[in-house]
């Protein structure tokens, strides 16, 4: 039996999932990306790979929640300088100006 490393094995991964988008990409199919989770982490990630393409990608967003919060500045609302709702944010900033 042959033995595979795990970095030969996710290389082949890789390599065999990259052979699948092929067949769209030769006929001209715009390249797609899905983020799951649209955190902060997520949004950002959808946000600047949208941006930086310059629309020539398409990004989807999955989020159950319509609204995610940060723990950006949480602090401000635990000592009761902001309420709660100063840290919550909504996608529609996204879905307007970057069409995720």
């Amino acid at each position: 039996m042959t033995k595979f490393s795990r970095r030969q094995f996710a290389g082949g991964i890789l390599a065999g999932s990259a052979t699948l988008a092929m067949p769209s990409l030769a006929f001209g199919a715009r390249p797609r990306v899905v983020v799951i989770g649209g955190g902060a982490g997520g949004a950002t990630a959808a946000r600047y790979i949208a941006k930086d393409s310059g629309g020539a990608i398409d990004v989807t967003l999955i989020e159950a929640s319509k609204r995610y919060y940060t723990c950006f500045f949480s602090n401000l609302y635990l000592g009761g300088f902001r309420n709660y709702g100063s840290i919550g944010h909504n996608y529609y900033g996204l879905a307007v100006n970057r069409g995720v």
